[in-house]
């Protein structure tokens, strides 16, 4: 498969693989873990995947272990709100994006990346509500 960069694809399984439905109207494994994950303020989008594996794995007895592709380039926070506070210590073993001046502009830099070019108006609708100013008052 072929993507471009900043891309991140996740696959519910291996390829080859069956992925596991939930029971009962319920989520499946994968979706339960990605939605626990992918949520957590504060969290690195490619360490949030690497523990929805892991949850994959534990639930189901070790019979089914996502997948993913990525060409990332950066680091992507789909809920950056904690990652930008100067208290926020990183997990150990996190990994931490560089330093600059002002520590969350370079979440908000990867996160307007992600959104600049969409034609969906809840994804930029999601960028001028987490930064209603834009980085060093852009809007203004």
């Amino acid at each position: 498969m072929k993507s471009g960069e900043g891309t991140l694809i996740a696959f519910a399984t291996g390829p080859g693989q069956t992925a596991l439905d939930g029971g009962d109207g319920q989520n499946s494994p994968f979706t339960k873990a990605l939605i626990a994950h992918i949520t957590q303020p504060g969290i690195e989008i490619q360490q949030a995947m690497t523990e929805v594996r892991a949850q994959v794995q534990d639930d189901t007895s070790k019979g089914q272990l996502p997948w993913g592709h990525t060409n990332l380039t950066g680091a992507v926070y789909l809920n950056p709100a904690k990652a930008q506070t100067a208290s926020a210590a990183p997990a150990a073993g996190t990994p931490v994006a560089a330093t600059s001046a002002n520590p969350g502009s370079e979440v908000e830099v990867e996160f307007w990346r992600s959104v600049k070019d969409s034609k969906k108006p809840e994804e930029l609708n999601a960028y001028v509500s987490a930064y209603p100013n834009g980085r060093s008052g852009r809007w203004r």
